[in-house]
């Protein structure tokens, strides 16, 4: 059975107005302005990663991790099935409390079940994009030697 293990040196702070209390902002991962910024920053690469795909001057190594983002549709998509998961492990999480059988190796299982979309569109993406090296790049070795 896998074991989680947490540092000693770990803390929490539970912080109920983050806009409040000036005490804990420090502490904090990401202040309001700093996400607020992250978001930004995001939108504007989305939306240059967008006009660079449509003007066909764009290098496909920095799509890596943008491309449930480039389209509405199947940034819904992500959402919708990400949402299911969240819904289908907390079911099965209740159902283990309920029956007072702890089970984290079906958790696992029903976790994996409805990733399996995710992990395969990541596959076929990162297929897409060695095949896009591959073929667009230029040939390694000697020319003269035919290697």
């Amino acid at each position: 059975m896998n074991r989680v293990s947490f540092s000693k040196d770990s803390q929490m702070f539970v912080v109920a107005n983050r806009r409040g209390n000036v005490g804990h902002r420090n502490k904090m991962w990401y202040s309001v302005d700093e996400l607020l910024s992250l978001k930004a920053d995001m939108s504007c690469l989305i939306a240059q990663t967008r006009m660079d795909i449509s003007s066909r001057s764009f290098c496909w190594d920095k799509l890596v991790g943008l491309e449930k983002r480039l389209s509405a549709g199947l940034a819904r998509e992500y959402k919708q099935r990400k949402r299911s998961l969240f819904l289908a492990i907390h079911a099965e999480q209740r159902l283990q409390k309920a029956l007072d059988i702890p089970n984290p190796d079906r958790i696992a299982t029903v976790s994996m079940r409805h990733s399996q979309w995710a992990v395969e569109r990541a596959r076929a993406a990162a297929l897409l994009l060695e095949l896009d090296i591959v073929f667009s790049s230029p040939p390694t070795g000697n020319a003269e030697s035919g290697i």
